[in-house]
């Protein structure tokens, strides 16, 4: 109950809600991020592509795909708590799971912009 008498219900499942729908934006941006780097490496790299650069691109292929995998299990907890109707936002594994899906994705974004910066360069 909130301070009018109100239950927060309505609340605690928008922001479950709201985690789900962030997570399904990050399983979307990592997935679409290593599709079209697969597709346009060629273009990014002529020539055969070094060792570094292939283990910066390899690297944020595995961190992005961590991000994927941290982002369908979050989908998983959030189908448990609805079914459950407990729509606590600080559920510590939601919020375990939610850290480790933002810092892969963040990582893999860091690593391939620094393969894109050199690629190009």
């Amino acid at each position: 109950m909130n301070s009018s008498g109100q239950s927060d219900k309505g609340n605690g499942s928008q922001g479950v809600k709201s985690i789900a729908d962030l997570a399904k934006l990050q399983i979307t941006l990592a997935t679409g991020t290593i599709v079209f780097s697969g597709t346009f490496l060629k273009d990014l790299v002529k020539g055969p592509l070094p060792d570094n650069l292939r283990n910066l691109v390899i690297i944020s292929w595995i961190l992005f795909g961590a991000a994927i995998l941290f982002g369908v299990l979050i989908h998983g907890r959030y189908i448990t708590l609805v079914s459950r109707s407990d729509y606590d936002v600080g559920d510590i594994t939601l919020v375990v799971l939610g850290v480790l899906q933002q810092v892969s994705f963040f990582a893999g974004v860091t690593f391939f912009g620094i393969f894109a910066t050199l690629a190009v360069n």
